[in-house]
């Protein structure tokens, strides 16, 4: 089992009990309702929760296009993990050149929406994510 930071009983930054997960439904409502007052604007909570529902499903996001992860403690289970730090990857297909003109279709991911809970946010473990 990884250290842990005596004061607050979390994993420490080079714990090796840290580990990047998929989220359940649950934990993404949870991860939705900590960053709702940063980015719903005049929504109300039920309504944004419902619009964030319904942005995964969208073309861009569906069907393995958008991942979310969360860094949580690999020893506890889903709905008992505590969520340190979340974010979403994007995977697309696009082209790419080299210098003498050659065309390939590549794969891509993309780093959105690197999201952090306020009390972590000074905590190295989500720096080293970030």
């Amino acid at each position: 089992m990884g250290s842990r930071n005596e004061e607050n009983g979390l994993p420490s930054s080079d714990s090796t009990d840290l580990h990047l997960s998929h989220p359940t439904r649950d934990e993404c409502i949870k991860i939705w309702t900590n960053i709702s007052t940063s980015w719903r604007d005049s929504l109300e909570l039920p309504d944004y929760l419902q619009e964030s529902q319904f942005l995964i499903t969208v073309p861009l996001a569906k069907e393995g296009g958008m991942t979310t992860w969360i860094l949580v403690d690999k020893n506890l289970p889903p709905e008992q993990r505590l969520i340190l730090c979340s974010c979403e990857t994007f995977y697309k297909r696009s082209l790419a050149s080299d210098t003498y003109g050659h065309v390939e279709e590549v794969v891509v991911h993309g780093i959105a929406s690197v999201l952090c809970p306020q009390p972590y946010r000074s905590r190295e473990s989500v720096h080293d994510i970030a």
